[in-house]
């Protein structure tokens, strides 16, 4: 028996605890309580992973808002896009405490979404939803707990543009949210880098690995360009522009203009006009002193035409003339001329992401 615990916790990264070693036995047919489990882990000197650096919790609202638990812990048999459950929580950054925000699909029982930044705030929760590549349309229910951030006139207009349902957990009451509860243990004590080798030993390959950049505006010159238009707002034209320049399948197109109206944020829309036809588009989100540049894209029969370039230039000149002191944005790895033209502009990588998918 002692063999076989000492296996199991060895096969599993040595993080395991007496719950999970008991059910991983049970299903090879070995029937043993957790106490015996934890007297031999002790004897053997076999830690569980899942004792961490604790985070000292700070005071924050409650959201009283008298919203219906309607998933009512009923976490199973849901179909895949119906119910998001939601939470976020904090992680460790090197020497600093960060926190993400999940989204994830009780039916397809993955993460759908996600985000992450220094503040726990409604606009990372915003930012999850972002991330989404589905039709935000097909989600029904978005379930929470009762934090402050969920309470919050963003997250009410987003989720009423798309007709969501909101469902609360009962207030102190963790169990109502426990799908993400868990996730969020599993995220924290298996670790990152573990688990990924984990997944790729089960056959979960990556898909869309992408680089986060940023660079210190004061390192490049901004300009302007004769053929680049800004203004302060999106509008008609360049939101048609946008959808037709980055083959925005038609399914998606109302999700798109919704994202869209929703960012609060102070912007900067720019535009090439080529014979009167915008042929290539984007846009800079200014927020606490930064700007992101966000869909910078250039018609295909335009390019190679340093229309890129004069985009970013134009938009890095209104940024700083807004007081934006650096910037930020993301890049598919596949993406390899703009990567080129984001590195000679002075951005640098911060750090890279990717999903893992089933292999089929």
């Amino acid at each position: 028996m002692e063999e076989a615990i000492q296996i199991a916790y060895d096969e599993n990264r040595r993080v395991y605890g007496q719950r999970k070693i008991k059910c991983l036995l049970l299903r090879r047919g070995l029937i043993v309580s957790r106490r015996k489990i934890g007297r031999i882990m002790k004897r053997r000197g076999l830690v569980s992973a899942y004792t961490r650096k604790k985070y000292r919790v700070h005071a924050s609202k409650v959201n009283e808002a008298p919203v219906a638990n309607l998933l009512d812990r009923k976490f199973g048999h849901r179909l895949p896009g119906a119910c998001v459950v939601s939470d976020l929580t904090y992680v460790r950054v090197g020497a600093q405490w960060a926190y993400i925000c999940i989204l994830l699909d009780l039916g397809a029982r993955e993460i759908i979404g996600y985000s992450a930044g220094a503040h726990k705030t409604a606009e990372l929760v915003h930012s999850a939803f972002a991330s989404v590549k589905g039709n935000l349309f097909e989600i029904q229910i978005f379930h929470t707990d009762r934090g402050s951030e969920f309470d919050n006139i963003l997250i009410d207009e987003f989720l009423e543009s798309f007709q969501i349902r909101r469902s609360l957990s009962m207030k102190g009451c963790p169990y109502d949210n426990a799908v993400a509860e868990s996730t969020f243990k599993m995220i924290k004590a298996e670790g990152y880098d573990e688990l990924d080798r984990y997944l790729d030993s089960r056959q979960y390959g990556i898909i869309d690995p992408t680089h986060v950049m940023t660079m210190d505006l004061g390192t490049v010159a901004g300009s302007a360009n004769g053929k680049v238009v800004t203004t302060r707002h999106f509008y008609k034209e360049w939101v048609d522009s946008f959808i037709r320049c980055n083959s925005i399948p038609g399914k998606f197109v109302e999700t798109a203009k919704a994202m869209l109206s929703l960012i609060t944020v102070d912007v900067i829309v720019a535009s090439v006009v080529d014979d009167s036809t915008i042929v290539a588009c984007g846009y800079g989100a200014l927020e606490a002193g930064c700007v992101g540049f966000y869909d910078i894209v250039v018609d295909p029969e335009y390019r190679k035409r340093g229309y890129g370039r004069a985009l970013m230039e134009a938009i890095i000149a209104q940024a700083r003339l807004q007081g934006a002191q650096r910037g930020y944005l993301q890049v598919r790895d596949s993406n390899e001329i703009a990567r080129r033209l984001y590195l000679g502009l002075g951005f640098r990588e911060e750090y890279a992401y990717w999903y893992r998918v089933k292999n089929r």
